[in-house]
């Protein structure tokens, strides 16, 4: 059975744990609520799954920052060599070069276009229950300026266009703008 820890991450962490023990998978989370004995848990794993995005404020890792053992070095120093690393972007260079030298592979899923399609649909429709839940007026009555018409930008439009809101766009790359029309 492969062995897996994830560590740190949010809501699409925990379903992701849910869909790998659905599989038969031994899956073990770390987060700041479960520090203990995150050593051992580690050095178990075949697989390491990073959250997305994986964004380190001072080296540590999002949803597991107490007292500075969340720093990615002191992880990949802990991994078996061969231990499969799964993460999304934002892993520092100089983690990845550690990594590699120590006989780890990585691979991130950020890179993956399916992978960045479907995370800026879901997060649309995140935004998009959002501001319904923060606003008193209904959609079809509301004139939105997006900022930006990226593959999050452009999920959002879609999405409020289908409930009736009217959209304006303000994007800096001319491609982006001509899109934005049609």
């Amino acid at each position: 059975m492969l062995k897996a820890v994830m560590v740190g991450g949010d809501r699409r962490m925990e379903l992701t744990r849910e869909l790998l023990i659905g599989r038969g998978y031994g899956v073990e989370w770390i987060r700041n609520e479960e520090m203990e004995h995150w050593h051992e848990k580690i050095c178990r794993s075949r697989l390491l799954i990073l959250p997305y995005p994986y964004t380190v404020k001072e080296g540590h890792i999002p949803g597991w920052e107490n007292g500075g053992e969340g720093r990615i070095f002191n992880l990949l120093e802990r991994l078996a060599h061969g231990t499969e690393i799964i993460a999304g972007m934002g892993m520092p260079e100089e983690a990845v070069t550690f990594a590699e030298a120590r006989g780890l592979h990585l691979a991130a899923y950020s890179e993956d276009p399916v992978f960045l399609q479907r995370n800026a649909e879901i997060s649309g429709e995140a935004a998009v229950e959002a501001l319904m839940q923060r606003s008193n007026a209904a959609l079809d009555e509301m004139r939105i300026v997006l900022l930006g018409y990226g593959l999050f930008g452009r999920a959002i439009a879609v999405r409020l266009r289908a409930l009736g809101a009217r959209i304006w766009v303000a994007a800096r790359r001319q491609a982006q703008r001509q899109m934005a029309v049609r």
